[in-house]
């Protein structure tokens, strides 16, 4: 029950942090620790970002293996509440992985990819390309279709989506979501190309009404990844930077 499992989190905490900075029962204890607090709905409290986790076992660096073993339970606890964490920590993951053993690291690479692509503040994909699990992907719908994000534009989703609903489905993507993030993505391809877009460009390219226009500038304007300023009267968006 809660009040038990608070109990038991608090007690893990304190071990860890009394246990010597450089004993390798850190590790186990720590892993114990988010199991226990995942539990609780209290994972944020032991695990706040990958930099930290790396500040916590520095004077004893976990194998690759452990390390692994730990990013799996993270990504876990943390996808259904933070997946934008969630997505940090699989990249991660993906890190620890050498040219040796990339190949081994399927199932991890494409929950990586699903899980970034599921992330609606996640929109620089390009990165994930140069893992080397990622590239064993090649030639792979999960790879096509991260490709597609990172340097096509909506119609390419759109055909995709429409030749291959049921791969999209299984892998637990939003259909809905993800045309979201395209269309982002596709406005931030055609405004590092074009200063200033006519309402017309934006909903023939975004497949979107003229209605629709001003709050989806709006919206990308709050994710801060473009300055730009909307012109109603001449109907037109006039971008500053990207």
């Amino acid at each position: 029950n809660q009040p038990l499992g608070k109990v038991c989190l608090q007690s893990l905490w304190r071990l860890f942090n009394n246990l010597d900075t450089a004993s390798p029962l850190r590790y186990h204890v720590y892993y114990h620790l988010v199991q226990v607090a995942k539990q609780c709905e209290q994972v944020l409290e032991v695990f706040t970002g990958v930099d930290q986790l790396k500040t916590q076992f520095a004077n004893c660096p976990p194998s690759s293996e452990q390390m692994q073993k730990l990013y799996r339970l993270l990504h876990d606890v943390t996808k259904d509440t933070n997946m934008e964490l969630s997505s940090k920590v699989m990249i991660e993951l993906l890190g620890t992985y050498t040219a040796d053993n990339a190949c081994v690291a399927r199932e991890d690479a494409m929950k990586c990819i699903v899980t970034a692509l599921a992330d609606p503040n996640t929109f620089l994909l390009d990165p994930l390309l140069a893992l080397k699990p990622v590239r064993f992907l090649e030639g792979d719908l999960i790879h096509d279709l991260l490709s597609i994000f990172v340097s096509d534009k909506l119609p390419s989703y759109v055909q995709f989506y429409e030749d291959h609903k049921e791969f999209v489905n299984s892998q637990g993507l939003n259909h809905e979501q993800n045309m979201k993030k395209i269309r982002l993505l596709t406005f931030m391809q055609l405004a590092e190309s074009n200063p200033e877009m006519t309402f017309d460009t934006l909903t023939k390219e975004l497949q979107i009404t003229e209605d629709e226009v001003e709050p989806f500038v709006i919206h990308v304007l709050k994710t801060k990844l473009v300055r730009a300023r909307l012109d109603q009267a001449n109907r037109k968006v006039h971008i500053s930077s990207t």
